[in-house]
C-alpha cells in the first residue's frame, strides 16, 4: 500500500494544508489548538487575497492584523 507522501491528497485547505482522509480532517478540526487555529486565520485571508476575494480597503487591514500577529510572536 502506498504510504501518504504517494498518495494524492483528498482536499487542500488554503492551498497549504494536505489531507488524505475526512477521518484525518475531522481529527485536525476537533483537536485545533489556538496556535493552530491563529495559522489557519492567517491562511485563509492570504489565500482570499490572492485569489481576489477581498476588497482593497478589506485587504489592507488583513494584511496590517497579519503583519501584528506575527511581530507580537517574535
Amino acid at each position: 500500500m502506498e504510504n501518504e507522501e504517494e498518495q494524492k491528497p483528498l482536499g487542500i485547505l488554503f492551498n497549504t494544508l494536505n489531507y488524505y482522509t475526512v477521518d484525518d480532517l475531522n481529527k485536525f478540526i476537533d483537536n485545533l489548538t489556538v496556535e493552530q487555529s491563529m495559522f489557519c486565520l492567517m491562511w485563509c485571508c492570504e489565500y482570499a487575497q490572492g485569489k481576489g476575494i477581498l476588497s482593497l480597503e478589506e485587504a489592507e487591514i488583513i494584511s496590517k492584523s497579519i503583519r501584528k500577529i506575527r511581530n507580537s510572536e517574535e
